[in-house]
């Protein structure tokens, strides 16, 4: 279940060696919940994990390039911590005004393994190129390590398994990562009937996604009805990847806040609401996964 919500909550990702990833200045820092409910839980709901995103506000049209993130911890969530801990950290880079990305970079740590990516988005060759580096921790060392430490070399299990691949973009059409997109969705102007399909990729198999605005709605936030556009995101992949859709509740007011996002497998639904956007800076630090080195280019 938990490697299965970890997908889920990176949908619209679902990522320069650093410690840590810094907060986007003067963004809107939304704080959301992630829960499960399903088999696995007996048809109770339960909350899994802790959701942060930081988007650069809307009115920000100024020429520099912008940034938003997102990170997520189990901290806090006992029965998924003592089970699978997981922290990710996800940062993207966007160059106005087509919000188009420039890289994204990823750090994650899901109970002993680790990991640590980047997307570089090259424009005139029109490709996208993904580099990822993935390595376990032994057996001794997952369990006694915590997530503050740094590691020794002995709690290495093996020699990092790194690997590099890329897609091509079709010309003349701006391109986007999952977190981009859904900036860029923000800015749109949106009714029920309309049909987007942006070009978004992971540089592995992603290749876009279709876009269908549905229906005016509304869903509770902040203690009372929200109106909302609800809209069905269809992910597109080269192969038979899992491209079941995702919907999107999204603010109708002058915010366009993501108000909830939802999905569902064979075994179970998964839903990301938003708690509130009055949070301090997201904890974004996995020291361990930052030290992985990525393949060259």
């Amino acid at each position: 279940m938990y490697r299965s919500a970890y997908i889920i909550l990176l949908f619209w990702l679902t990522l320069a060696p650093i410690p840590a990833v810094a907060d986007s200045s003067g963004g809107e820092r939304l704080a959301y919940v992630a829960s499960y409910r399903g088999l696995l839980s007996v048809g109770l709901g339960l909350d899994i994990a802790a959701v942060t995103l930081t988007l650069p506000p809307l009115a920000d049209t100024g020429p520099e390039p912008t940034e938003a993130l997102l990170a997520f911890t189990t901290q806090g969530f006992r029965k998924v911590e003592t089970i699978l801990p997981m922290r990710f950290c996800y940062r993207s880079r966007l160059i106005p005004p087509t919000l188009a990305t420039q890289e994204a970079n990823w750090w994650s740590r899901i109970g002993s393994k680790l990991s640590r990516g980047r997307l570089d988005f090259d424009v005139p060759h029109r490709r996208v190129l993904r580099r990822h580096v993935e390595r376990k921790l032994t057996a001794q060392g997952a369990s006694r390590y915590t997530l503050e430490q740094r590691l020794s070399a002995s709690s290495w299990a093996n020699a990092p398994d790194p690997d590099r691949s890329e897609l091509a973009l079709p010309a003349q059409v701006p391109a986007m990562d999952r977190l981009a997109m859904l900036q860029w969705l923000r800015h749109q102007p949106l009714a029920p009937g309309m049909v987007l399909d942006p070009v978004v990729s992971d540089g592995h198999r992603l290749l876009g996604f279709h876009i269908e605005v549905e229906d005016e709605d509304s869903t509770e936030w902040n203690g009372r009805s929200q109106p909302s556009l609800r809209i069905r995101l269809q992910p597109k992949f080269s192969d038979d990847t899992d491209d079941r859709p995702t919907w999107l509740w999204l603010g109708r007011d002058a915010q366009r806040l993501p108000l909830l996002f939802r999905s569902s497998r064979a075994f179970g639904h998964f839903e990301v609401r938003l708690e509130s956007t009055q949070v301090s800076a997201p904890s974004c630090a996995i020291p361990e996964a930052s030290e992985l080195v990525l393949p060259a280019p």
